[in-house]
């Protein structure tokens, strides 16, 4: 026995290691590991006297008194540190925690030094004529009644608690205070009866009490304890049911069938049998919550036949699941290049946050906070902490990208999710990212068939207008200067002047937008592509009053069709320019993407796109410019920037806020795929691009 309480004490020690590793500026697991020490000296106090008192019987001289003087005093300790351990569970700041418990510290030590004197345990004490003090009988009776009021006061306020503080106020704090009196108790009445198995009963609750508090504070799963009965409960009635089956058939098959192929037949009739209901009552119970996961799924199925609108449908989605869920708010963060982004949500995917999540799959606050701490937790709590959520899911798990998360709001009843619960949503996720990448593959493959259509109608139109302006045109130039300055004949000069740039403009946008374009890919630098396009559009900026900023770093070339980058840039420089207020700013920055690309940003100070607009940016002739001070848009300068972009397998994304301003973001390679196998360039189909008159 004595060996068995050594092995306990050595293993609450690791175990005490082992948690406080697990998260160890966690103030929660310091409490624990300061438990653990005062058990540790507790239990080996204990082995320690008992290895003495046995040998008392050959040695006179070894004595157990000052190792149960040790005992005594470790006891001391423990409300003070249960008290402790409840203000680290309620999130209580460490200086008001242990200033709240220094009464509690005070009685410890004041407690330990009576343990030291005659008062408490005689001199004259050994094994064979073992004496108390009045102090003993005092001092475990004043402990009873503090940890029994402990008792109360950690019950009172767990009622006051909801959600995984409760949890841990249940399996944690209340398990521990009740631990230490039970424990006495029974060591007590052993000593009282006469019956000295009872005192190593007390070592049972020891042992047990800290591997559930253990479990309690570094699992990062939620379990619902009465799905947990239930199951376990189901499993017994099967059990049983087999068993007295067996039994029974047996019993009848005896008289027909000779032994031991009655036993046999006996066991493979029950198993049939018990399967069958183990079967029909779980899916009766609904143990794995299979029907409603199901009803969801059923609905979101039927959402996504009913709404081909891919914007709706993520807002009827994020209602459905905010219902059925029960939780305060869910939002579906969509991949937009190089984030998932929802409503006023956003994880880059090259942040830690996103990346730890997609590593982890699942997450919650109370995970997070058990977990090792690893690269991104902190970001990632803040994330949920600044938006009260308390659960997140990145699909599609193993994949080297995330293309969806989903992230819900706290439980209205302020529970959190459990583990069923988060496997249930993982596989609700799963089915709306399949849903939302097929809605959104139909949606591409009708604008394209939409885009191949107006490109047809826009080739033929812009060749009967060039056609038709050519004439025009030519007796402009012939006339210029013919006319009086001022005089009504130069003012409609100039007027058609003006009328036949906006055509010419749009016929060269309309001819590129149908045109096959082919790239030529070579090295290009960074600062030269930068400075081409701010020598293009400084008069546009000018004229407004509007200054245009390069900021480079991290990069210094990438593989790129310079015209058409240039080109790309350009168009969206000048619709920045033309969104800006006078005396602001537009900025044109590089910088390293995630996964070998380069991250090109346009970002101005304007009025920004409301949110209806911004769906509908990159589809042809939709344009937002009225006419005004400036001439009204063709709609084709961003479908002309986001085929650049596809053609040099890039991303392009558009955040915008009214009111405040927009940024353009597009992602491409590094290299492409030409430089990477050697092949030679291949010619350039397209015209160098020169900005248009106005």
């Amino acid at each position: 026995m004595i060996i068995t309480i050594f092995v306990i004490a050595t293993f609450c020690l690791g175990v005490g290691f082992a948690v406080l590793g697990t998260n160890p500026s966690r103030f929660a697991n310091q409490m624990y590991f300061l438990v653990t020490l005062v058990v540790t000296v507790w239990l080996w106090s204990v082995g320690e006297a008992m290895l003495v008192g046995a040998r008392f019987a050959y040695d006179p001289s070894a004595n157990p008194l000052v190792w149960i003087q040790i005992n005594g005093a470790a006891s001391g300790f423990v409300p003070w540190m249960v008290f402790l351990l409840s203000e680290a569970v309620r999130a209580t700041p460490r200086r008001q925690a242990f200033r709240q418990a220094m009464p509690f510290l005070l009685l410890g030590c004041a407690s330990g030094l009576v343990c030291f004197t005659d008062a408490y345990l005689p001199a004259g004490s050994s094994p064979l004529r073992p004496m108390r003090g009045p102090a003993y009988t005092f001092y475990y009776g004043l402990y009873l009644l503090l940890e029994w009021l402990l008792v109360v006061h950690i019950y009172r306020l767990m009622q006051r608690e909801r959600g995984v503080r409760r949890v841990e106020m249940q399996f944690l704090v209340l398990n521990t205070a009740i631990t230490f009196p039970l424990m006495l108790l029974v060591s007590g009445l052993g000593n009282l009866v006469r019956i000295p198995g009872l005192k190593y009963v007390s070592f049972a609750f020891i042992l047990t009490s800290y591997i559930l508090s253990a479990w309690a504070l570094t699992f990062h799963r939620v379990y619902d304890l009465r799905q947990i009965f239930v199951s376990l409960g189901q499993r017994v009635c099967m059990v049983c049911l087999l068993a007295v089956g067996t039994w029974v058939g047996t019993s009848i098959l005896d008289a027909f069938v000779p032994p031991p192929a009655h036993l046999l037949l006996s066991i493979v009739v029950c198993s049939s049998v018990v399967l069958w209901a183990d079967r029909k009552t779980r899916r009766w119970l609904d143990l794995r919550g299979i029907h409603r996961l199901e009803a969801i799924r059923n609905e979101v199925t039927s959402l996504a036949r009913t709404e081909p609108d891919t914007t709706l449908l993520v807002r009827q989605l994020e209602k459905l699941l905010e219902l059925r869920l029960d939780a305060s708010s869910a939002t579906l963060l969509i991949d937009r290049g190089d984030a998932l982004a929802g409503d006023a949500m956003e994880l880059r995917h090259d942040s830690p946050a996103l990346m730890l999540l997609h590593q982890m799959v699942w997450a919650t606050p109370e995970g997070l906070d058990r977990g090792p701490g690893a690269a991104g937790t902190s970001e990632l709590l803040e994330f949920f902490r600044r938006y009260q959520l308390s659960l997140a899911i990145a699909v599609p798990a193993g994949s080297p990208k995330s293309s969806l998360a989903i992230v819900l709001g706290a439980k209205r009843n302020r529970w959190p999710f459990t583990y069923p619960e988060v496997e249930r949503v993982r596989e609700i996720a799963t089915t709306i990212d399949n849903i939302l990448v097929r809605s959104r593959l139909i949606a591409e493959e009708g604008l394209k068939t939409k885009v191949d259509h107006l490109a047809m109608m826009s080739r033929g139109l812009a060749h009967d207008l060039k056609n038709l302006i050519t004439p025009i045109s030519a007796f402009l130039v012939h006339t210029t200067g013919r006319y009086a300055p001022g005089s009504a004949e130069e003012e409609v000069h100039t007027a058609a002047r003006r009328s036949v740039a906006i055509i010419t403009d749009y016929v060269n946008e309309a001819l590129l937008f149908a045109r096959r374009l082919t790239p030529n890919f070579q090295r290009v630098r960074v600062q030269r592509i930068f400075a081409l396009v701010v020598e293009i559009t400084h008069s546009r900026a000018a004229r407004r009053n509007v200054s245009i900023t390069t900021d480079i770093h991290g990069v210094d070339e990438f593989s790129a069709d310079v015209v058409l980058i240039q080109r790309m840039l350009a168009n969206l420089t000048n619709n920045a320019v033309d969104a800006s207020v006078p005396g602001s700013a537009v900025n044109l920055t590089a910088s390293p993407g995630a996964g070998g690309t380069i991250r090109l940003t346009v970002s101005d100070q304007g009025a920004g796109i409301s949110p209806e607009h911004s769906q509908h940016i990159f589809e042809p002739y939709f344009t937002t410019k009225q006419f005004g001070d400036d001439k009204r848009g063709f709609g084709l300068g961003l479908t002309i920037s986001d085929k650049i972009v596809a053609l040099h397998r890039g991303t392009i994304s558009v955040k915008s806020e009214v009111g405040i301003g927009t940024t353009i973001v597009v992602e491409l390679p590094l290299d492409q795929p030409a430089l990477i196998d050697g092949q030679p360039p291949r010619s350039v189909s397209t015209p160098p691009f020169t900005p248009s008159l106005s």
